[in-house]
């Protein structure tokens, strides 16, 4: 990383403070928690740093096609494509030599905070997303079947299919 300008890699190994370790850092690498998304993602976004959130398989991220779509404060790359993981690492090179794109990224990413990044943020977005508001930054996708650990494709919602009463 130093070869390409950018500074060494903070490693959180126990002792002291994770907060501090994040609060510290430009960039954050959030890796899928055991379900679609991760934890990291919103504790970064809090701390100030930006989040790159490395999943497997199908991205799932909260405001999506919104006024707060995440392409504009955070990135993201699908962990089992390399191509996908040398395109992240090329971006996080570009938007740390341009301070103006960094500086926008870090402003962006602090203005949603408070409206979509707190207990308070989320409930609003959730109640006026339940009330059919405009003014949320929610959207509603179609959730994508869940592979069982024998590799079978299992669907997150069965189809009933009795009619008796």
């Amino acid at each position: 990383l130093k070869q390409v300008g950018l500074p060494s890699v903070k490693i959180y190994g126990g002792g002291g403070s994770w907060q501090q370790a994040v609060q510290s850092s430009t960039f954050c690498i959030c890796p899928q928690g055991q379900g679609r998304s991760a934890f990291a993602l919103v504790e970064s976004i809090q701390l100030g740093c930006i989040p790159v959130y490395l999943y497997t398989g199908e991205e799932w991220l909260p405001y999506r096609g919104s006024d707060a779509d995440w392409s504009q404060y955070a990135l993201a790359a699908d962990a089992g494509n390399f191509s996908g993981l040398e395109d992240v690492a090329a971006k996080i090179l570009t938007i740390w030599n341009d301070s103006s794109k960094l500086l926008a990224m870090q402003h962006r990413m602090h203005s949603l905070i408070k409206t979509h990044f707190s207990h308070k943020g989320l409930v609003l977005q959730l109640s006026s997303f339940l009330q059919g508001a405009s003014n949320t930054s929610l959207r509603c996708r179609t959730l994508p079947a869940t592979p069982s650990p024998k590799g079978e494709v299992i669907p997150l919602i069965k189809k009933r299919t009795d009619r008796t009463k």
